[in-house]
């Protein structure tokens, strides 16, 4: 049984913000997690799952780098980083009391479909416990992303770039 309300909950915030709301394909980005548990509460095999995007059933979102702080230290251990959801779990009796959590992920996109489609990218973030003999589940949605082309910006030069008569050498250079 999941209960999806508690009146005496530990949650007291759960939010997700991203560094640009447009995100270029192949280019890194970061988005945060944010939790915010009170109470005495002794918070225990807590699970924080992020569902990453998919399109077509294909995973388009490849992570780099996982990291998490704890206001009171309790051991939120990041899952396997490679598949379509991203899991922080707590051990058994990780810690009681108040916490401020925050899970920092940094990735980039890599299926250039999204981009191609223009899509806008949201995803489901939720925070499960058990507690009382029931689990308790906290699901939220991510704020919009739109994917977009990656930036080029080509230049081009020519040297000599003056005083160029017929038959000179001269030599063009892409950067």
């Amino acid at each position: 049984v999941t209960r999806l309300d508690k009146s005496a909950t530990t949650l007291s915030a759960l939010a997700k913000t991203v560094s640009t709301s447009t995100i270029p394909v192949g280019l890194p980005f970061t988005y945060t997690i944010t939790g915010t548990l009170f109470g005495n509460y002794t918070i225990t095999n807590a699970v924080l799952t992020d569902t990453l995007p998919t399109i077509s059933g294909q995973q388009a979102f490849s992570v780099t780098a996982v990291s998490v702080a704890s206001s009171n230290g309790n051991p939120w251990q990041p899952g396997p980083l490679g598949g379509p959801v991203l899991t922080f779990t707590t051990p058994t009796g990780a810690g009681t009391g108040a916490e401020t959590v925050t899970f920092t992920v940094e990735g980039v996109v890599t299926d250039r479909l999204f981009a191609d489609n223009g899509d806008v990218v949201t995803n489901t973030l939720q925070l499960a416990y058990p507690d009382d003999g029931f689990r308790y589940s906290f699901p939220r949605v991510s704020p919009p992303v739109t994917v977009i082309e990656p930036f080029l910006a080509i230049s081009k030069t020519v040297t000599p770039s003056s005083g160029v008569e017929a038959g000179d050498r001269v030599t063009y250079t892409l950067s």
